[in-house]
């Protein structure tokens, strides 16, 4: 003779409808990982956590909603030191140019010693005196006008 079902009271049917059980299969590794998630909570708290407004699946979407905007603002602050970095190594190659330029004229720059008629210390001449051209170097290729590259000859 077949066993008759065990009948429950209203009470029980009411709950069961109320509060539906939910069952599901999950592998080791992610049984593993909802423990950790849950920590000291039961499954069902947690699980009913999800959907409350300061449950674990709200603060996981606040926390992506922070992050998210940390990242846009890291990423405009990469921009801008990019954006720096490129200014300041076109300001660099114009100091380079320019120091380019100083060492070319500087190359140019005729330079003379001579000593102090009155204490003896070398005196600086240079072809950016004012008088150079007019006067200085005119005496000065007077005075050496003996000397020559060995190459260049008599």
């Amino acid at each position: 003779m077949a066993k008759a079902k065990a009948k429950h009271p209203p009470s029980y049917y009411k709950y069961r409808k109320e509060h539906p059980t939910v069952s599901i299969v999950l592998s080791q590794g992610t049984k593993d990982a909802l423990d950790k998630a849950r920590g000291e909570m039961t499954y069902a708290k947690f699980l009913i956590s999800l959907f409350t407004p300061d449950g674990a699946f709200s603060q996981f979407q606040k926390q992506h909603a922070q992050l998210a905007s940390e990242r846009v603002s890291l990423e405009n602050e990469k921009q801008k030191l990019n954006a720096q970095l490129a200014s300041e190594k076109d300001s660099l190659k114009n100091v380079i140019k320019n120091f380019e330029r100083v060492k070319q004229i500087l190359a140019e720059i005729e330079r003379f010693y001579v000593p102090c008629r009155i204490c003896g210390k070398p005196v600086l001449v240079q072809s950016t005196d004012p008088d150079w051209n007019s006067t200085i170097k005119p005496q000065l290729r007077e005075k050496f006008n003996w000397v020559y590259h060995m190459d260049c000859g008599m």
